[in-house]
């Protein structure tokens, strides 16, 4: 159902582990699936991230203006929930009668406020109340009233009854069990309220929902993006690929070690680049291709249609948006960000929503490889946010990467990248702690590595760390200090959603031990060194 009729259409919308957020009544969409849990289940898109979910009407749906100053008039809030709180505003002030809530909305109102459970007579502060006030519920005025079971000779014993969902109430001792199929129908007839059907208390938020719809609530399809394998092949053989290519005029920000390798395979498949990087110097090493240097990346953006960038860190992305002479200032109507960066998922959120609030657009492409895997154009790029401009970007992701996924709302392609890089970090930590017990108990690393290519362990990223702590060879391909920054985030985003990561945490602790032995700049299978005494 898009519209809320009781509610109306713009309303309040509650997920777990965050405050009400305001959020408007859409059609669902197929490719998140309705939860099978039993409840009046509606369809909402939330203001300023664009993120769906479905939500409980009964209990994590409030109408918009009479919860207004509730919910919204708030010292200690994030920007975020700022702009969402504009956007609903200036929405709410538009609607047709239509959309508004019903007549009956006063009453609704009285049912979803909180009420204040008490005990019924006699009902004993620990164990089960006694049989005969085992099921009630509360009226409007806080009386409890005991549902009173069939006429029997002798009590019937209940069958065992599923574990109820906790309230403030069970939480305490002081609640009773859930009401049979019969008694909840009567409940129904008469209006009250019962106790399960109370809203759960409101918390503080620990994400909001930009930042924060949870994945078992939320199914991420992705739409994949790449060349026929046969082709592929043919292609890298002869290091060109058939590329129709944009006519958008492309800029690039930041010309590292992967930044570098893109800058050259956009301009080898035909793209016309302009650049700006922070280190001057770094734009020498490219004076051998037809590309234009800019002076700051305010300027970049003036001249160019759409500008990509790959920088070291949330704090360097930042700093490019937001500093003097930076892309904000010349954002607008048909000017694109593209942030190819591995950042937190906060900071993805707040650049689409400054970029949006000036009129551009923005989409997440973190993308995963090496630097191999960057001259070769064979990166991987997970990206999220606005899908037009991901179908524009087309080439370009096609002239850097083998293969480009959409993931939907901005945040996913975050979420996706940083768990890879926890999968990735965790092997290449794996292998080195393998090696270093080998060579301690006596057992040749050549040999050890012919084993491993012969057993279901083989994988590339097996046998490239294998051979790069035979050889001694630490020269950077993926920089420890870069996959130590992807580790740290995918953490935080774990704790975030209360998921434990036992290993992950131990694996983080041995990277940031490789750094306090100053091997930063080597490549992540240098690691090796932090494990062996």
């Amino acid at each position: 159902m898009a519209t809320n009729t009781k509610f109306g259409k713009i309303v309040w919308a509650k997920v777990k582990g965050s405050s009400p957020w305001p959020a408007k009544g859409v059609d669902s969409i197929a490719s998140i699936k309705r939860p099978s849990k039993k409840g009046n289940w509606h369809f909402v898109r939330f203001y300023g991230s664009n993120d769906h979910a479905w939500i409980d009407y009964e209990t994590h749906i409030w109408p918009y203006k009479e919860y207004r100053k509730r919910f919204g008039d708030k010292d200690k809030v994030p920007q975020t929930f700022r702009e969402a709180l504009l956007e609903a505003d200036k929405e709410y002030e538009t609607l047709g009668p239509e959309d508004l809530p019903a007549a009956d909305h006063e009453l609704l109102l009285s049912e979803m406020a909180p009420q204040k459970l008490t005990k019924p007579a006699g009902a004993v502060k620990r164990g089960r109340p006694p049989a005969a006030d085992k099921n009630f519920f509360v009226d409007p005025d806080n009386k409890p009233a005991a549902v009173k079971r069939k006429n029997s000779t002798q009590p019937r014993r209940e069958p065992p009854a599923k574990k109820p969902v906790e309230t403030e109430s069970s939480a305490n001792g002081e609640g009773g069990s859930s009401n049979s199929k019969d008694e909840s129908k009567d409940l129904k007839q008469t209006g009250q309220t019962t106790v399960s059907s109370l809203p759960s208390l409101i918390r503080s938020p620990k994400l909001s929902p930009r930042t924060h719809v949870s994945p078992r609530r939320t199914e991420i399809k992705a739409q994949v993006y790449d060349f026929d394998d046969a082709v592929l092949s043919s292609q890298l053989l002869s290091n060109k690929k058939n590329i129709k290519v944009t006519s958008s005029r492309i800029g690039f920000i930041g010309l590292g070690t992967i930044g570098m390798a893109m800058v050259r395979n956009l301009i080898k498949h035909g793209h016309k680049v302009s650049v700006w990087n922070k280190t001057v110097s770094k734009c020498t090493e490219i004076a051998d291709v037809d590309v234009k240097v800019y002076d700051s990346p305010a300027q970049l953006v003036s001249a160019c249609d759409i500008v990509l960038a790959c920088l070291a860190d949330p704090f360097a992305v930042k700093e490019v948006l937001f500093c003097q002479n930076g892309v904000m200032e010349s954002m607008g109507p048909g000017k694109a960000f593209v942030d190819l960066t591995t950042v937190d998922v906060e900071t993805a959120s707040d650049a689409e929503c400054q970029i949006k609030r000036a009129g551009g657009e923005y989409l997440e492409a973190p993308v995963s490889g090496t630097k191999k895997d960057a001259v070769n154009g064979t990166l991987l790029i997970m990206a999220a946010g606005n899908e037009d401009l991901y179908k524009r970007c087309t080439s370009c992701f096609q002239a850097i990467s083998k293969k480009s996924y959409y993931l939907g709302s901005v945040g996913h392609g975050t979420r996706m990248v940083l768990s890879l890089s926890l999968i990735n970090a965790s092997i290449n930590c794996a292998v080195a702690e393998g090696m270093a017990l080998a060579d301690r108990v006596g057992i040749k690393h050549a040999d050890l590595l012919d084993v491993l290519s012969n057993s279901a362990c083989n994988s590339q990223l097996v046998s490239t760390t294998s051979k790069a702590i035979i050889a001694k060879n630490f020269t950077s391909q993926l920089s420890l200090k870069h996959i130590q920054k992807d580790m740290k985030y995918a953490i935080e985003m774990a704790d975030m959603y209360d998921q434990p990561l036992h290993m992950a945490a131990s694996v983080n602790e041995m990277y940031k031990r490789g750094k306090s032995l100053g091997l930063s700049n080597l490549d992540m299978s240098a690691v090796y060194k932090a494990t062996s005494k």
